[in-house]
């Protein structure tokens, strides 16, 4: 069987190499981002009728239908259509339990259209993502519709406030409809949610036997927009109007769906506010994305050979050969091997900037002098070439395309255009002003920093913490340790752009309190000594060997990771006068591994086969995960009320409320005449709807106090607060620890004598944990 190579990224993606330069690929690395985490793998869709935890059937199709449904509730539900043109899947898949599917179609030759469907079996519903990416280089004006046929006749509709429903514009509070079924079962229907960037029409046909939702909106050259919504099936007896408030609770709460959206999908998301949790990380099609569009734009298939891109219509397909290249950019001189290289933007023979883009995610900007430098055709003619005169050159394409070199802890954009990696982090500050008061950033705190899209100088600060505010960074010096360049000093108002990378080689050179081991020096000794790779086609265990003994040093592989991603794709890595620190992160990136050092060995392993139980367990259902506000401006300041009480307004008179009781707050605009009016709800049940006594309300949010208006107020959400610990001593407590059996290690694994074997390479020996597959000795 034919497998596809794929590399996943530090974030989790699977990207398949064998479409890099097609940009359906890159919608297939948006929507398949979520899939990796623990691991797994898509697999050809199968056809199947699975059924929820409530028994209610769901039979999807290649068209990605809800075809009948339970007892005929339909017949055919959510039928995508793209300006007029109904979605069919060309490129069927699903996940291994059968659970997701993942349905993609070029559509017009415009639109890369995905549909993701996961059947949530605990809260018995289908969860549809809908991901449009336009995939020309003009504006698209888009209708996107969803039409639902009732297999049976509907007896009415109401909205999820337990109104009736006979048409128009749904009220502000309501996310979507219920429609009432004269047979036994009635269909949910959740598309919305309050301040959504782009609100749906609503339309109901033959007496409720069709029901059509139509968002219009336009799409940017290479933008993508994504749309999610939820249909559940309940027996008509369970779900009424005066129950769909209750039911609507198990998905919805403030602005969260759950199960949670991919990450890179629940960013381009516009009809829901998504709330926090949703900051943007870093991925391998950040560092590619200029490239892939490049590429995409003149036709440049880069599959095996390098591509010289002449002008729009001619392309040449061979090998570019250089010696290294020489670049004078405005922070330094550097030497750059073309195997480093991933496309050339050159000065076209008109002045223009050479401008690198490297396969570290690097780009660089300057005078460029490349000795030697020709492309060798597939006929075997050579042409010389000056990076000042040739358009575009395309380098074919690598597994490590996208991966930063080991110790890059960040990239930093320029208004130049320049990419920077790096080095550190925690000594680097910028002083930010938003709308509630000035704060001083470290790069540490800031997951990115970006441009927003309305042209004005107002930047997005996506933080650690999850916030996720709008201000301006002042201007001043500011320190950098850069990767490639050293130290260097910045204005801040040069600073464009900034995306934090949570490096897979950080754990390679964590800060120790105290003087590192002798033996982790020699270690790190080892793995920063500069190397040539040239590994070709090598077994992934194999390419691990090459390296080990270029350093002499050991490798151990973990023996769940290797279980868990079976059979993998042979390895291709070219590099010259690079650490063996990036060599072997580069190799181990490929397959989605990571490495930490042990006394005496690298130690490999597959995140997702460490990720625990405790980890891995979703927050408790209808809960905020921590506390947050939503304020004006689609701004989220992750924060606690800093007094311990409110004053709340209402009909009846005052009321004092202990902010650590408050579940949640949204303000309720159809109350408010002049002074912001708000719902509360309580973690005790209690429900009130009034005003604030205070115009300023005292927010905590990183360890300060911020004085935010009420009109701000978008909502609030808190989880539950935890019971306190008993105190330390606490008598019961202790006897009941003392009380607990005794816990026996687990039994050995089946497996295990495998271990002890040796094989022609010498050394597939266990650690005394047990937790290795493979070793390899360096002689």
């Amino acid at each position: 069987m034919k497998r596809l190579l794929c590399v996943t990224c530090i974030c989790g993606c699977l990207l398949p190499l064998d479409v890099y330069g097609d940009g359906l690929a890159r919608l297939e690395r948006l929507v398949h981002s979520q899939q990796n985490q623990s691991g797994e793998e898509l697999i050809p869709a199968q056809w199947s009728r699975p059924q929820d935890d409530m028994g209610q059937v769901w039979d999807i199709g290649s068209y990605g239908v809800v075809q009948n449904g339970q007892n005929n509730t339909f017949s055919g539900a959510l039928r995508l259509s793209i300006n007029g043109s109904n979605f069919s899947s060309s490129n069927s898949r699903m996940t291994k339990d059968g659970l997701e599917y993942v349905l993609f179609r070029k559509m017009n030759n415009v639109f890369g259209v995905t549909r993701r469907i996961l059947i949530d079996k605990k809260r018995g519903a289908a969860r549809f993502l809908e991901v449009i990416e336009n995939q020309s280089d003009r504006e698209q004006q888009v209708t996107l519709q969803l039409y639902t046929h009732f297999g049976q006749q509907p007896g009415g509709a109401f909205t999820t406030t337990g109104k009736d429903y006979t048409g128009g514009a749904l009220d502000r509070k309501d996310v979507g409809l219920g429609m009432a079924s004269s047979g036994s079962h009635t269909a949910l229907f959740i598309f919305t949610s309050p301040g959504a960037e782009i609100q749906p029409e609503i339309e109901t046909r033959n007496n409720y036997y069709e029901l059509l939702m139509k968002w219009s909106f336009k799409l940017s050259p290479k933008e993508t927009k994504s749309f999610v919504h939820i249909l559940a099936q309940r027996p008509t007896s369970t779900l009424t109007a005066k129950t769909v408030a209750s039911e609507v609770k198990a998905f919805y709460r403030g602005n969260l769906i759950r199960p949670q959206v991919p990450r890179e999908i629940a960013r381009t998301i516009v009809n829901f506010r998504m709330g926090p949790a949703l900051n943007d990380a870093f991925d391998v099609e950040t560092t590619l994305r200029e490239v892939l569009a490049a590429a995409e734009s003149v036709g440049a298939e880069r599959d095996r050979d390098d591509v010289l891109a002449m002008n729009e219509d001619v392309l040449l397909h061979g090998e570019a050969l250089s010696g290294d290249l020489k670049v004078k950019t405005a922070y330094g001189e550097t030497t750059v091997s073309l195997s480093e290289v991933l496309m050339i933007r050159g000065g076209s023979g008109i002045g223009l900037p050479v401008r690198l883009y490297l396969r570290n995610g690097e780009v660089l900007t300057g005078l460029v002098e490349a000795p030697g430098f020709k492309m060798k055709t597939e006929s075997g003619l050579e042409i010389e070439l000056d990076p000042n005169r040739i358009w575009l050159l395309f380098k074919k394409l690598e597994a490590t395309d996208g991966y930063p070199y080991a110790g890059t802890a960040g990239y930093l954009e320029t208004a130049r255009g320049e990419r920077l990696a790096l080095a550190g982090l925690s000594s680097i500050k910028l002083n930010a002003v938003t709308p509630w008061g000035g704060v001083e950033l470290s790069l540490r705190d800031l997951e990115s920093l970006q441009n927003r899209d309305d042209g004005l100088a107002v930047k997005r600060f996506s933080l650690a913490d999850k916030s996720l505010l709008h201000g301006l960074v002042r201007g001043g010096p500011v320190q950098l340790e850069t990767v490639r360049f050293g130290p260097l000093a910045m204005d801040a108002g040069e600073i464009c752009g900034y995306l934090r990378v949570h490096s897979m080689f950080d754990q390679a050179e964590q800060i120790e309190e105290g003087p590192a081991p002798e033996w982790k020096k020699n270690l790190l000794d080892k793995l920063r000594a500069k190397v040539s790779v040239d590994i070709k086609e090598k077994p992934f265990d194999q390419a691990l060997k090459t390296l080990a003994e270029m350093g002499k040093f050991d490798v151990i592989l973990d023996q769940k990771s290797v279980k868990l991603l079976g059979d993998m794709p042979p390895v291709t890595v070219t590099m010259s006068n690079r650490s063996l620190q990036t060599a072997i992160g580069y190799v181990l990136a490929g397959q989605g591994f990571t490495y930490r050092l042990e006394e005496e060995y690298v130690y490999a392993y597959h995140p997702g086969a460490e990720q625990t139980e405790a980890q891995a367990a979703p927050p408790e259902e209808d809960d905020a995960e921590f506390p947050f506000f939503e304020l004006a401006g689609a701004n989220v300041m992750v924060g606690t009320f800093s007094l311990p009480e409110i004053t709340l307004l209402t009909p009846v008179g005052r009321t004092t409320i202990s902010t650590a009781g408050i579940r949640h707050i949204e303000a309720n605009a159809e109350m408010s005449l002049g002074t912001p009016a708000f719902d509360v709800e309580l973690h005790d049940g209690t429900k009130l709807c009034g005003t604030l006594d205070e115009s300023l309300v005292a927010v905590k949010a990183r360890q300060r106090e911020w004085q935010v208006p009420v009109h701000h107020i978008l909502t609030y959400s808190a989880p539950k607060p935890k019971p306190p610990a008993p105190p330390e001593g606490d008598a019961a407590a202790k006897e009941a620890e003392e009380a607990k059996p005794l816990e026996w290690p687990a039994e050995e694994d089946e497996d295990a004598e495998v271990l002890e074997e040796v094989d022609e390479n010498g050394g597939i020996v266990a650690p005394p944990d047990g937790e290795a597959v493979l070793e390899i000795l360096a002689p």
